[in-house]
């Protein structure tokens, strides 16, 4: 019965307006669609389920598959493709092309049939679907079989002519290909129509955020939220109309538990959005040392605002900092007052440049954490900091050890802590003491066991060329420790076994240059985790 509705469902996508012009000859596709073959996403889906515990689900489905397997014609072990190319002059009436593998013609016409779908052939060897059950709007569907495909389109017949389809080579990944699903558009190539549709829509969305006012935000915090929106919606047409490609993959390898989730924003040649993703391989940041596969745990981003944002956000900090000082006690202001202004500067910057880390854990299981983040005018707050040491509590003071190490002339301070840290605390870090140093261009701080060792790396590993956005994490190193799971670790030993290094990593990463790439890397183990923990 499912399998009644899955044609229904394919089969009346194809009405949908948009894509296939009606050359003389096969033209190279503007979209072209990848699906894996039904044993292979059985396969896959097999896999997910085992990671969920929801194995059983899918044998119901794969026992369903198997039985009309010798039935239903189509070849369950070659890949499905839905490809078309824009006709600007008649968008409403190019449709899409659908390739199903065909195992037996004879078969799939028969089980079309046994669902109530009648396809009469033609002389010209092309079949005629005049009404499919269940579906509210009349379509009339043509397929015919060639290259052990059935090439399916709807309205236009001709677009299914033997001299304008396209080989399943020229159409298909190659053998071996383990992707799930892939996407390829030409954005370049898309109608300015269309383009102006989907903008305008957006348009119309954005316009909703700019009119939601939170509460007790002034002027400039208005200005500065409106702005930001604007910006996205700059971003977003950018990318709409500077964009010459759009690839989108997820390819899963069950073998080695590997799964891959790509997408790849290629610009055209010299646009503004090529000159922008240029801009973002240039980066540099002072804590590209957090970036490091030995970490159980390391995220770092670096994100500079466009000028117009910039010249907005100081009044707004301004204002933000104004209601900050009037909400607090009135024994805490002028304190308030000259904390806010020491961190004024760096927050008025318009730049993000920061990151954290997380080692461990160490025989005791305990992790240390290390983080960082740039600052303008860094010294002043070293100095508030100094002057805050000669007015707190005498019992307090000892606490508070200055110039206890260094890295050149950059002193580093310790905060002790001991037993005064949370149960929490306790958990994941130990009792240790808290180091910090405070550079003019940045801060640094860390805390656990191996807190001084891993803060004197970072300050001593300088500034290096990062990309926009990078994290990375080894769950079953941090996981079981930071979640409180009295189950945790026993998961992990049966998800992993003794050894979990490399069988437990997530990686995602955004970056600029000739493209825009955005890449999500898992272990499968790791998503299995997830799961127990969740449950």
């Amino acid at each position: 019965m499912r399998l009644r509705y899955l044609f229904m469902v394919v089969f009346a996508g194809l009405a949908l307006p948009a894509l296939a012009r009606a050359d003389d000859k096969p033209a190279s596709p503007s979209l072209v669609i990848q699906l894996k073959s039904i044993e292979g996403l059985l396969s896959d889906a097999k896999y997910f389920a085992k990671l969920a515990d929801h194995e059983d689900d899918v044998t119901n489905i794969e026992g369903m598959v198997q039985a009309f397997k010798g039935s239903i014609g189509i070849d369950t072990e070659r890949p499905f493709a839905l490809y078309g190319s824009f006709d600007k002059d008649n968008i409403q009436g190019s449709p899409t092309v659908l390739l199903i593998p065909i195992a037996d013609e004879k078969a799939f016409v028969e089980f079309l049939g046994s669902r109530d779908i009648k396809a009469e052939k033609g002389k010209d060897g092309v079949y005629t679907i005049e009404q499919i059950p269940m579906v509210p709007i009349p379509v009339t569907l043509y397929f015919r079989v060639e290259n052990k495909y059935a090439y399916v389109t709807a309205i236009e017949k001709s677009n299914i002519d033997k001299s304008k389809l396209l080989a399943p080579e020229k159409v298909l990944p190659a053998a071996g290909d383990n992707a799930i699903i892939s996407i390829k558009l030409k954005l370049s190539e898309i109608p300015d129509i269309v383009k102006t549709m989907l903008l305008t829509q957006i348009t119309n969305e954005l316009a909703k955020a700019k009119d939601q006012k939170p509460p007790q935000e002034t002027e400039a915090m208005r200005k500065l939220r409106e702005m930001i929106v604007d910006n996205v919606g700059k971003q977003i047409e950018a990318a709409v109309n500077d964009g010459d490609q759009l690839s989108i993959s997820l390819t899963l390898n069950s073998k080695k538990d590997d799964i891959h989730l790509n997408i790849d924003l290629t610009p055209k040649p010299d646009s503004g959005l090529a000159k922008d993703l240029k801009k973002l391989s240039d980066a540099r940041s002072i804590f590209a040392g957090l970036a490091t596969n030995k970490a159980a745990l390391s995220f770092m981003g670096h994100v500079v605002l466009p000028d117009e944002l910039k010249k907005l956000v100081g009044p707004a900090v301004d204002d933000a900092f104004k209601q900050l000082i009037e909400q607090a006690k009135e024994e805490n202001r002028n304190l308030t007052k000259s904390a806010l202004e020491t961190l004024a500067p760096t927050l008025k910057s318009g730049e993000f440049d920061g990151g954290v880390a997380v080692y461990g854990p160490n025989k005791e299981g305990h992790h240390t954490v290390v983080a960082g983040i740039k600052l303008s005018e860094g010294k002043g707050i070293e100095d508030f900091g100094r002057s805050i040491l000669k007015i707190i509590p005498d019992k307090d003071k000892d606490k508070f050890h200055l110039d206890v190490d260094s890295v050149g002339d950059l002193k580093i301070h310790k905060v002790t802590i001991g037993e005064t840290a949370d149960e929490n605390a306790k958990r994941i870090f130990g009792t240790s003491d808290v180091y910090l140093a405070i550079r003019h261009d940045a801060a640094f701080i860390a805390y656990g066991p191996e807190a001084l060792k891993q803060i004197k790396q970072l300050i001593a590993a300088g500034p290096q060329m990062v990309p926009l956005f990078q994290l990375e994490a080894a769950l079953a190193h941090i996981l079981p420790y930071v979640a409180n799971n009295k189950d945790a670790h026993k998961h992990v030993k049966d998800i992993f076994g003794a050894e979990t290094e490399g069988k437990d990593t997530v990686h995602v990463r955004v970056e600029g240059g000739s493209s825009l790439k955005i890449t999500v890397t898992a272990k499968g183990k790791s998503l299995a985790l997830g799961a127990k923990m969740q449950k």
